[in-house]
This record gives structure tokens, sequence and C-alpha cells, in this order.
């Protein structure tokens, strides 16, 4: 069996904003993750991905089956 095969996904279990564009994630295995998106939003051209700047609409994330959504 290939080592790609036996690997576990590892979930995201919960999210916490903690700054304008930034989120605290915390992992199923444990592991804890601070994530900025601005600068990802900020260079994006896309109007869509940009549209994220508005806080309200950052601020509307989920999680749905480990993954974290927005929209």
């Amino acid at each position: 069996m290939s080592r790609i095969a036996e690997m576990t996904p590892i979930n995201i279990a919960t999210a916490e904003q903690v700054g304008d564009y930034a989120l605290r994630l915390c992992f199923d295995d444990g592991a804890v993750q601070m994530v900025d998106f601005k600068p990802f939003l900020s260079l994006s051209r896309h109007p869509g991905i940009r549209a994220y700047l508005e806080p309200e609409m950052f601020s509307a994330y989920r999680i749905e089956y480990g993954e974290l959504v927005w929209g």
C-alpha cells in the first residue's frame, strides 16, 4: 500500500477570529495554527475574493466536515 493511501486526513476542529483577517485554527490532531488571510485577500485581483475584505463577509466563515468555508 502506498504511503499516500495510509495518510489520515487532518480536519479543522475549531476556528476563532483573532484579528481583522486572522484566524486561529485548531486541528483534530491538537495542532494550532494562526493564519493571516489579509495578504492573500489584498493581493488577489479576483473581485469575488477581494469581496472578503469586507469585515462582515470575512467574519461569516464556518466549518463543514473539517474544512473552513465562506459563502
